[in-house]
């Protein structure tokens, strides 16, 4: 068998039905062979590298698989690495099948593009050693297939991320024969690994620590979304009655509109969330780094092991104890995890519901007087929009389980603080590398795995950068929403800028005439009572759609949050 075709074969055998990158240097040969297999994996073919780099990051966020991102080296090594560093700081499962270009001849000879690492070139393996967890280079046939392999069971194994197989161009002119060296075998046989959890015992002295605390709280990460841990976490909330507040990079892991749900903490969180952190005198840290976002930049007066026990499951075990000392540490998957002490609390018998609990009636006046999602600026009629009037809007009008994608920017803050998730596991944001316009290719690519849910990216400045997501939407007939805050600037940079802007305000774009343009719908909102409609007609049709809202470019983002974070700290 070629190796290529082999290659084909091992992405077959790891269940992965998705490829997404463009043909280039040598990767052209493995794209060749994926011609006749496109019933069983799908190739989608994107614009540039970072659109496709970005669309395997959310095929792995949504499917637990690697994204397969495939592209030339020199390409998938500088403008792909937006998306690859985004999986690796988003723990997303990735696989980079790339290429060595030296067309046959020795590298220190090859082509400009080549990356080999010679003098005179640069070095593709050390790009991606630099950002992602593990990298393999290949020279021989057996070396190329094998290195997919392994670049798959890393990505997968432990906390997930990036992957990278290097191959070096006599790795894919070969062919797989029952000689070849080192040996190949069917690649799931190396994906049988078992999900970690931790020893028994300290399940139980979770499960007493939990069982005797007087105000516990559960702070919820990105892990949970990792590990799909979405029932197993309202489980543990609701056999004891828990709030639960969720990290920058875990919205959307527990329903906002859960009665036990205090929405995100921290810098970007809202004033319950942080107020009933803070009073904790337990807390239960579930898949969540606890970034200096979401802690304050570690305010003690949120966050304090002095006055707090701190319980930390993660993962990785770098993860537990690495901010704040802690009082016992679960290393585990949280899913496999949470369902260990699910089951120990269950040997305890019957608890009353959590509704009848004495600090539930006290966390619902906690959460009324905090004005939890409803305050006058969403309600607000201003013209300019008022950016949070139109985050409440949407939480309004999408479906419950539509997959809601968020950019990075002041946009990201309005959503995390004024869009109320109905459900879990449908809201995701770029909260790593925070890149601006990765909601774009996210949302298109949950289009494509979900074409019978609404999927919406929610961006602002970001669309000016990979608008021509549209074509690609077009073209795999994925009719996803975008809704973009048009206030023509940088708004965090801008609003930073004072009376003294420089480099942060553009030409205001007419984005809907933009989308009609491609061939798609273009809707312009300037009016707050006509945000529904246009949302609802955007996602009515059969073709992708921009819903071009002007907002208010001096709502001041900082000054808002400031207001709310009171004696937590400040930044």
């Amino acid at each position: 068998m070629r190796t290529v075709d082999k290659i084909v074969e091992v992405l077959e055998e790891a269940g992965i039905d998705h490829v997404f990158g463009l043909p280039g240097g040598d990767t052209g040969q493995i794209f060749k062979a994926l011609y006749g297999k496109q019933d069983k994996i799908r190739v989608v073919l994107a614009r540039d590298e970072q659109t496709a780099a970005c669309m395997a990051d959310m095929y792995g966020r949504l499917t637990g698989k690697p994204g397969v991102f495939m592209a030339q080296g020199c390409y998938a090594a500088s403008t792909g690495l937006f998306g690859v560093i985004e999986a690796g700081l988003g723990s997303s499962p990735m696989l980079v099948i790339t290429d060595i270009t030296t067309y046959g001849v020795p590298p220190g000879h090859g082509s400009l593009q080549c990356g080999g690492g010679e003098y005179g070139n640069f070095d593709i393996a050390a790009i991606f050693k630099a950002t992602c967890k593990f990298t393999a280079v290949a020279h021989s046939p057996g070396e190329g297939v094998q290195a997919v392999q392994r670049a798959i069971k890393h990505a997968v194994t432990g906390r997930p991320g990036p992957t990278a197989a290097v191959l070096a161009i006599e790795s894919l002119r070969g062919e797989i024969t029952d000689d070849t060296f080192p040996r190949i075998y069917d690649t799931r046989g190396y994906m049988q690994n078992a999900p970690t959890v931790p020893h028994p015992s300290d399940i139980e002295r979770a499960a007493e620590r939990l069982l005797a605390a007087e105000r516990p709280v559960i702070v919820a990460g990105n892990g949970v979304h990792a590990s799909k841990a979405y029932a197993e976490l309202q489980t543990l909330a609701e056999v004891l009655g828990i709030p639960v507040a969720t990290s920058t990079l875990g919205k959307g892991v527990f329903a906002e509109a859960h009665p036990l749900a205090l929405g995100g903490m921290g810098i970007f969180g809202s004033p319950a969330a942080n107020k009933v952190v803070s009073e904790a005198d337990l807390v239960l840290i579930v898949g969540c780094r606890l970034k200096g976002p979401d802690t304050i930049t570690e305010s003690p007066h949120l966050i304090d092991p002095h006055r707090q026990a701190l319980i930390q499951l993660d993962v990785e075990p770098r993860n537990a104890g690495w901010v704040f000392p802690i009082d016992l540490g679960l290393i585990g998957d949280a899913k496999a995890t949470l369902t260990q002490l699910n089951e120990a609390l269950a040997d305890g018998g019957v608890r009353p519901a959590y509704t009848d609990l004495p600090r539930f009636s006290q966390l619902q006046a906690d959460k009324q007087a905090l004005h939890y999602f409803d305050d006058t600026y969403s309600a607000s009629g201003a013209v300019p929009i008022l950016p949070q009037r139109l985050a409440r809007e949407l939480s309004e009008t999408l479906d419950p389980d539509a997959i809601v994608c968020a950019d990075a920017g002041n946009n990201r803050v309005w959503m995390l603080r004024y869009f109320q998730t109905q459900q879990a596991g449908n809201y995701f944001g770029t909260y790593g590398i925070a890149g601006m316009s990765w909601s774009l290719p996210a949302a298109l690519t949950a289009k494509l795995l979900h074409p019978d849910r609404q999927c919406v990216s929610v961006c602002s400045d970001g669309f000016a950068m990979q608008n021509h997501v549209l074509s690609t939407a077009l073209q795999y007939d994925a009719p996803v929403t975008y809704v973009v805050m048009n206030d023509a600037q940088l708004g965090m940079v801008r609003q930073g800028q004072g009376d003294q802007p420089v480099a942060s305000e553009f030409v205001r774009t007419d984005w809907a005439a933009v989308a009609q343009g491609y061939g798609c719908v273009g809707l312009k909102v300037r009016q707050p009572d006509d945000i529904k409609p246009a949302v609802r007609e955007a996602l009515s049709g059969q073709k992708p759609a921009v819903v071009d809202v002007t907002i208010d470019p001096s709502e001041p983002m900082q000054e808002r949050l400031r207001s709310s974070l009171g004696v937590y700290g400040s930044y």
